[in-house]
């Protein structure tokens, strides 16, 4: 299965990551594997602008931010290119997918802001919620990070500090009966992670799917919320502490995409597919 451009629009990728120099060689493998799941309309060679830079989530937010119009086409964020199809490619750091894509949903259709404060390359949902754009575009979620690809287990003897981790969480915050949203303290997540260490490096796991003890905290102030702890980039004492592959890996990664359509009168349609169980799923919706 693959995530089939729409007629007469071109696609861009706007990675999470950056690839700027020795990098975009040692990941050119990545970097292809991501575009060997995109195919043309009707199955056609997908139509890449080539000559231009690999671009990043925060390009893509910073030209919505730079649109003066009332209502934004967001295929047509640049004045003299207007056939792009965006495709946002973010990491789930362990988070699910599934809940992620419902929260992104909600974003769109409810106008709800999430809280993106722990959960970096969700910037475009701040502007997501604003309701203010209509277009066609898609967005991969990859499972669970870059660092999928060259992750290869711990060194045995080693253990873990907590500022070798990070907590990841993503969600709507509830609104109390006087209409306030319920405060969220990050202190408290970071307070947990003590508790999950000696069982990441045990069980050979970089990252770690909604801890109970992230749940216990979460669900009064988030529905719906998804949440993990990640291991930060190999760097210094980390790097020595973890076995990494020499090259990128693309195939240890999963990824699950969405593709939206909405247009100018705000109708919403939406489809999806996850490559954990290769079933697609597609929902349609109208909102007024």
């Amino acid at each position: 299965m693959q995530l089939q451009v729409p007629e007469n629009l071109r696609p861009t990728i706007y990675f999470e990551d950056s690839f700027e120099g020795e990098k975009s060689n040692q990941y050119s493998s990545y970097i292809d594997g991501i575009r060997g799941l995109i195919t043309g309309y009707q199955g056609t060679i997908p139509r890449f602008r080539d000559y231009e830079p690999l671009k990043q989530v925060h390009n893509f937010v910073n030209d919505m931010r730079m649109q003066t119009n009332n209502r934004v086409n967001i295929n047509a964020l640049d004045s003299w290119k207007r056939d792009v199809y965006p495709i946002l490619v973010v990491d789930s750091d362990g988070m699910n997918s599934e809940k992620i894509f419902k929260i992104i949903e909600q974003s769109i259709c409810e106008n709800r802001t999430p809280n993106i404060e722990l959960a970096g390359g969700y910037e475009f949902l701040e502007k997501f919620s604003l309701g203010n754009f209509y277009g066609k575009f898609a967005i991969i979620i990859q499972s669970d990070n870059l660092e999928t690809c060259t992750f290869d287990g711990f060194k045995a003897g080693v253990s873990l500090s907590e500022n070798e981790v990070k907590p990841a969480t993503l969600g709507i915050q509830k609104i109390t009966r006087n209409g306030y949203a319920v405060r969220f303290g990050k202190h408290r997540l970071y307070e947990a992670l003590p508790h999950y260490l000696d069982f990441m490096v045990s069980n050979q796991k970089h990252t770690l799917s909604e801890p109970d003890k992230f749940n216990s905290i979460l669900q009064p102030i988030f529905a719906p919320q998804t949440s993990s702890i990640y291991l930060r980039k190999p760097k210094r004492g980390l790097r020595e502490k973890v076995k990494q592959l020499n090259d990128p890996d693309f195939e240890r990664l999963g990824w699950s995409w969405g593709q939206y359509v909405i247009d100018e009168s705000g109708s919403f349609n939406s489809a999806y597919f996850h490559n954990q169980d290769r079933s697609l799923d597609q929902l349609q919706r109208e909102e007024e």
